[in-house]
């Protein structure tokens, strides 16, 4: 861990993860926190390339939110995401909304796959843009629909829509087509627990 780069777009590392443990602990999320409350991709994608321009690591994890609700191409769908005023909204993500039949699960769907294609297009600008022999691309869990009248994704299920996840192998090769925004740079006022609400943390 002492030589791995952790590039983070999730508020868990504040309570879960010791930068002292990484060679660098980027955590995207204080910097880059978007409405409709999420880290947008495009971000862990260019905190990603500068790290690795600019630093020599055995290892970096990219750790993207996407597909994660809340949608970024359908935020109608997710309920109190307003930064101002987290604490007097409905908290209800949109596995909840449709569980509860207040969602159609072909919008849900369409918001899923747009979450996901936007990812996977970050996660294909960032193997043209920096140097890597050997890549992985996986995810962290899976998402219920309804299996055993699960939604979401509860931990400590032994459900497989939970725990398979894909795990793809490739390299990476920098052509520099990218042109890299300051994330960094930005200032996010709001409080963790929020911005974990907001993605459907409890």
């Amino acid at each position: 861990m002492s030589e791995t780069a952790y590039v983070c777009g999730n508020p868990f590392s504040e309570s879960q993860l010791d930068s002292r443990d990484f060679s660098v602990l980027e955590e995207v999320w204080q910097s880059a926190w978007t409405e409709p409350g999420t880290v947008p991709p495009e971000a862990i994608t260019d905190e990603t390339i500068r790290i690795m321009r600019e630093g020599d690591h055995d290892r970096v994890i990219s750790h993207y939110m996407q597909p994660h609700c809340p949608f970024l191409s359908k935020p109608e769908l997710s309920q109190g995401k307003d930064l101002d005023s987290f604490g007097n909204q409905d908290w209800r993500d949109v596995w909840e909304q449709l569980e509860d039949g207040d969602l159609d699960r072909p919008e849900v769907w369409e918001g899923y796959r747009d979450n996901l294609r936007r990812g996977l297009d970050e996660v294909e600008a960032l193997l043209e843009n920096v140097n890597a022999d050997r890549v992985v691309v996986t995810s962290d869990h899976g998402n219920a629909i309804g299996e055993w009248t699960v939604y979401g994704h509860p931990s400590d299920l032994p459900l497989d829509c939970l725990r398979s996840v894909p795990w793809i192998e490739t390299s990476a090769e920098n052509n520099r087509t990218r042109e890299l925004d300051e994330w960094q740079k930005n200032s996010v006022n709001a409080d963790r627990e929020e911005q974990l609400s907001a993605l459907g943390y409890r």
